[in-house]
């Protein structure tokens, strides 16, 4: 039973990943010059297209209504965004904080703790540790938004596509990897 769990749960992200890396090619292999129009005239944004496609998993199109209703265009957007790493990190975290402490308390704990002789910690300890790191997920999920605020509204020189009159240094392989590069001299001898 478990190795059919493990299974299923392995193709759906497998399809899950190729569903998302299908949805994301068509920019990066397209018909590029139009999107550089059309992000030039303010009318495509990958990176928004592709957190609003990353979103529709996590909230409902009600949620995202309510919310984009609220917060307006821009403000729904980000605070949805933030929501989503907010969500996705306080499970990364209990999850592999739950796993560590199932194997060092329980599983371990008698061969770390009990057969040298050392004291276990006292649960407000542990309470208290558990505490500060969900706090600091506030903040830890508001970096990535600021990054994408920063990228988005034109305060960075970011480009989204790294197109072949550009020499990305960051990239190391032009057209292929999906991620901003820098904006640097044209390379172009036309």
């Amino acid at each position: 039973m478990l190795g059919v769990t493990r299974r299923g749960v392995l193709a759906f992200l497998v399809l899950m990943l190729v569903s998302v890396t299908a949805s994301s090619l068509e920019w990066w292999f397209g018909d590029c010059q139009a999107n550089i129009a059309l992000q030039a005239a303010g009318k495509l944004n990958p990176y928004r297209e592709f957190n609003e496609f990353i979103n529709s998993f996590v909230f409902s199109e009600q949620q995202t209504a309510a919310v984009m209703g609220w917060g307006g265009d821009d403000g729904g957007y980000y605070l949805l965004c933030y929501l989503r790493d907010l969500i996705a990190g306080t499970f990364i975290y209990w999850g592999t904080a739950g796993t560590w402490h199932l194997f060092v308390y329980g599983i371990y704990g008698k061969t770390l703790f009990e057969d040298k002789n050392r004291p276990y910690p006292e649960p407000s300890l542990i309470r208290d540790q558990q505490l500060l790191a969900q706090g600091s997920l506030f903040v830890y999920a508001a970096l990535p938004i600021l990054s994408e605020y920063l990228i988005e509204e034109g305060y960075t020189k970011v480009l989204y596509y790294c197109n072949g009159d550009l020499l990305c240094r960051t990239c190391r392989i032009k057209h292929v990897v999906p991620y901003p590069c820098p904006v640097l001299p044209s390379t172009s001898t036309t």
